[in-house]
């Protein structure tokens, strides 16, 4: 998958258009969210071509979930042809036209640059970035020692999100797995 540069950081890259789909202008998204049921929320979204060129706002007029990805129907895309010509075009929304998240929800994006701390109140890192595992998402933390570590974004470890601070109360050694796997590699190359 080619890397799209954002312009900045009122936009949110949501994935990428993978192929036609259809002779009527329909196109099938990967996700990077791994919910393509989502994109039925964004009325409106651009595309971002590999060079950085961002479309104007294009009005999703249809959405549906096909296995793990979101078929869409473009306002104004009639053809398999003009569904082609943006193959491999990323899929971004401007933060500002996200939906707003209800009471207990947020967006994975909000999170970035929190500190995450135990329940006891030890610091663990900060939040770097976020993957799927096909699964639920994972937070990616940074210790101070460069060290990363993955959380899993579910009930039960996130104990608590406010202010500027992620809290958790992970299961026993899932801080160690990332440390232990690094150090059998480093004993295994000696």
């Amino acid at each position: 998958m080619d890397i799209f540069t954002l312009p900045g950081d009122d936009w949110l890259l949501l994935g990428f258009i993978r192929k036609a789909q259809g002779i009527r202008g329909e196109v099938s998204m990967q996700c990077f969210s791994g919910q393509p049921e989502n994109m039925k929320r964004y009325p409106k979204v651009s595309l971002i071509s590999k060079a950085g060129v961002i479309s104007g706002p294009l009005v999703i007029e249809n959405a549906r979930v096909q296995g793990k990805c979101a078929v869409l129907h473009f306002q104004g895309f009639a053809t398999r042809n003009e569904a082609e010509e943006v193959r491999g075009s990323g899929i971004i929304i401007r933060k500002d036209l996200l939906p707003a998240a209800s009471k207990d929800e947020y967006y994975l994006h909000q999170l970035v640059g929190k500190s995450v701390k135990l329940v006891s109140g030890k610091v663990i890192g900060t939040v770097h970035s976020f993957f799927n595992n096909g699964a639920h998402d994972l937070a990616v933390v940074r210790r101070e020692s460069g060290e990363e570590c993955y959380i899993p974004m579910v009930k039960g470890v996130i104990v608590q999100n406010s202010g500027e601070e992620l809290v958790i109360d992970p299961p026993e050694g899932l801080l160690e797995a990332n440390k232990a796997k690094g150090d059998a590699e480093e004993k295994g190359s000696e």
